[in-house]
């Protein structure tokens, strides 16, 4: 009779890690398909951005689960230009969600208030178009 249990709780587990394989999979490839989305379009609106983004370490992960993608910080309700103000501005508290430590760090710093200041100044109606026209 053990031996019956014991089949069954590995095959249980067995049957479970595999479920769980298949969601994190699909999970990936809905990001993925997010930021071909997100980059096939703003490398022309916004291709300064994107560059930046395709070198920082945020997109060059060892581990796929790692890969933060353009939802991850700017949440999936913008999807095309018409909805452009739906699309969320990243803050530290969105930061937070993964570097609390470093977040914290930051706030205690002097960089927190140059964060206060470009949140209160224009920071991209007033720029010059040198600025601008690269997409930054």
């Amino acid at each position: 009779m053990n031996v019956v249990r014991l089949f069954a709780s590995v095959i249980s587990g067995g049957l479970l890690l595999l479920s769980y394989s298949a969601v994190s999979v699909a999970a990936e490839e809905k990001q993925g398909k997010a930021d071909d989305d997100c980059i096939g379009c703003h490398t022309t609106v916004t291709p300064g951005i994107v560059k930046q983004h395709l070198g920082s370490p945020m997109a060059n992960t060892k581990h796929d689960k790692d890969y933060v993608g353009c939802t991850d910080c700017h949440g999936d309700l913008h999807q095309d230009m018409d909805d452009y103000a739906s699309a969320e501005l990243p803050t530290p508290a969105t930061c937070a969600k993964c570097h609390k430590e470093q977040v914290e760090q930051y706030r205690r710093g002097k960089h927190d208030k140059a964060w206060f200041g470009m949140k209160t100044q224009a920071a991209w109606h007033n720029q010059p178009s040198s600025i601008v026209k690269q997409g930054y």
